[in-house]
């Protein structure tokens, strides 16, 4: 079973004739105890994939199932759900201590 599969997703932000394609069409499984690198230029939309894989944000087309779920179609409650049972983000940004390893940044629950 797949851990995640994404069909045919994508994001666009703003409305024509302004609008931005962020993310376009993009399919991909993700078996359990594989490992995946997201890799390519600024601009490309690694964020916007990863946004999309966590929940965080809705494809606005396309489907982003994690362990069975259809994040699309889930209510406010049962994504909340499902994201705090199965998905879990490390966010790159100024929070983190540079003195300790990563796995002591995510254990860290509050900085004074």
């Amino acid at each position: 079973m797949s851990v995640l599969s994404m069909e045919r997703a994508g994001r666009r932000y703003g409305s024509p004739p302004r609008q931005v394609v962020a993310l376009d069409d993009v399919s991909l499984t993700v078996q359990a105890g594989e490992m995946l690198a997201v890799m390519g230029p600024s601009g490309s939309g690694k964020s916007t994939l990863l946004l999309l894989a966590g929940g965080l944000t809705r494809p606005t087309s396309g489907r982003v199932v994690v362990s069975g779920s259809d994040l699309g179609t889930l209510g406010e409650a049962d994504l909340s759900l499902v994201l705090r049972r199965r998905v879990g983000f490390v966010f790159q940004n100024a929070s983190l201590l540079a003195a300790l390893t990563a796995a002591e940044n995510v254990s860290v629950r509050s900085i004074p």
